[in-house]
């Protein structure tokens, strides 16, 4: 072993959930996620923050689900068979998205991320820690922690806190 190799750091393969949303691939930090089930009507609440769709009952909690396609500002999805609801921990409080399917587990390495590119300008960037090329699919590694503002986050909170209530 040379003193070069000795140096030489190896990072551990991440993972992620890739999943899909209209035309793009986007992906979650897999420690994140704590199941992907099949979708399932949502219950539907009185005066839910506007970025809600509404809730589901999961292993005894009360979840907030949220459509991605409108938090990514585009149309609704339409439910099919392929759709998918994504339940994930933000700080500590379960959150569902709503996407159009879930497709696999991707494993890859820090060094393989690339900087956002400045031709996706469809998606607000502040969601976006990278981009990654995987086989014949770019997927765009989003933050999770920035998916919803501070008011959001805020709003949210009175709103589930309000739901266990009732």
């Amino acid at each position: 072993m040379t003193a070069h190799q000795e140096n030489r750091f190896v990072f551990p393969a991440m993972k992620i959930i890739a999943f899909k949303v209209k035309d793009d691939y986007f992906g979650i930090d897999i420690m994140r996620v704590v199941e992907v089930v099949n979708y399932r009507s949502l219950q539907k609440v009185p005066q839910p923050p506007p970025f809600v769709d509404g809730v589901l009952k999961f292993r005894d909690n009360i979840i907030p689900i949220l459509d991605f396609r409108r938090r990514l500002e585009s149309a609704n999805i339409v439910h099919n068979p392929d759709t998918r609801i994504i339940i994930f921990k933000k700080n500590t409080h379960l959150i569902g998205i709503v996407v159009d399917e879930a497709s696999e587990v991707v494993s890859y390495v820090p060094d393989e991320v690339l900087t956002s590119p400045d031709f996706i300008i469809h998606i607000k960037n502040e969601f976006i820690e990278g981009f990654l090329e995987k086989g014949n699919k770019s997927i765009i590694l989003l933050d999770f922690d920035k998916i919803l503002t501070t008011e959001e986050s805020l709003l949210l909170d009175n709103f589930r806190q309000c739901v266990q209530e009732s």
